[in-house]
């Protein structure tokens, strides 16, 4: 199985780049929610023949984030670790989604990124059910996001995962809303903006997304906020000439349980504008 970053039309923002801070700064997994069962035994709904050390050479149908490619197989001897858990309302009813990182053993089997990052939907009640399993990887970070964990619509919640890689003295990083659809997870329509950071030789540009519900929204609404810092240098020196700090806000709201942003395809190029402004062209 090869993962593919979603197909949409982001233009990049961007988090502090590592030259800059010293790290790049990545979100925090939120606190697990512990599942009424060993996770274990969650683990060997997708990987039957899953040991005690963690180990398996084959999977159940997994789909990827990517809608082109047809859902299959891991295979290969690899390796399993749960991560992050959290508990979903799908229509109502309390489900639980489970974070799964996969490591291969035969690099030959393993996918650009060198494994995968799975997400698995189970139903609890009356026993463990495995609804679906979604493979994320997309880029060389990711995960489970936590600010906020999800979005919270009628009955309904939509976690948020994250990708993110350093390249080049470029911090990129990307934020996705999945939905519950027919008991699947599926990539939101919304659109989110990417992140793009980096600094060049006498500038730097420094962005920072953020989601926060909206107060007394019926129904309830979220707001998409990028925070970005344009600097230009004096040469050779870390020493600021001139700055300037720009906060783009774009409304997301749902319908029927599906998340759409009117605003995104906006600020992003507004922010795509500032960019070029401060001689980045991402």
């Amino acid at each position: 199985m090869h993962s593919v970053c979603p197909k949409t039309n982001w233009i990049s923002v961007a988090l502090m780049v590592a030259s800059t801070i010293g790290m790049s700064t990545y979100p925090a997994y939120a606190s697990e929610a512990k599942p009424p069962v060993p996770v274990e035994q969650l683990m060997k709904l997708v990987f039957p023949d899953i040991t005690a050390k963690g180990t398996a050479h084959k999977s159940v149908r997994i789909h990827q984030i990517n809608k082109e490619y047809d859902p299959s197989p891991i295979t290969g001897e690899v390796s399993v670790q749960a991560g992050s858990s959290r508990f979903v309302s799908n229509n109502g009813r309390k489900d639980l989604l489970l974070e799964l990182d996969v490591e291969h053993h035969d690099d030959a089997s393993a996918n650009p990124f060198g494994g995968e990052i799975l997400l698995a939907l189970y139903q609890l009640s009356p026993k463990p059910r495995l609804l679906d399993v979604l493979d994320v990887r997309c880029d060389r970070e990711g995960g489970l996001w936590d600010k906020p964990p999800m979005l919270h619509a009628d009955k309904q919640d939509s976690p948020i995962y994250y990708f993110a890689h350093l390249n080049a003295g470029e911090d990129h990083y990307g934020l996705e809303i999945l939905e519950i659809v027919k008991n699947k997870l599926v990539e939101s329509d919304a659109g989110l903006p990417l992140s793009f950071s980096a600094r060049g030789e006498n500038t730097q540009i420094v962005e920072s997304p953020s989601i926060k519900m909206v107060p007394n929204s019926n129904p309830t609404a979220y707001m998409f906020s990028m925070k970005v810092i344009g600097k230009h240098l004096q040469p050779d020196s870390d020493e600021v000439k001139d700055q300037q700090t720009k906060l783009f806000t774009a409304k997301l709201t749902a319908s029927g349980g599906r998340w759409g942003c009117d605003g995104c395809g906006r600020i992003a190029k507004q922010i795509g504008a500032m960019e070029n402004k401060f001689g980045f062209d991402n």
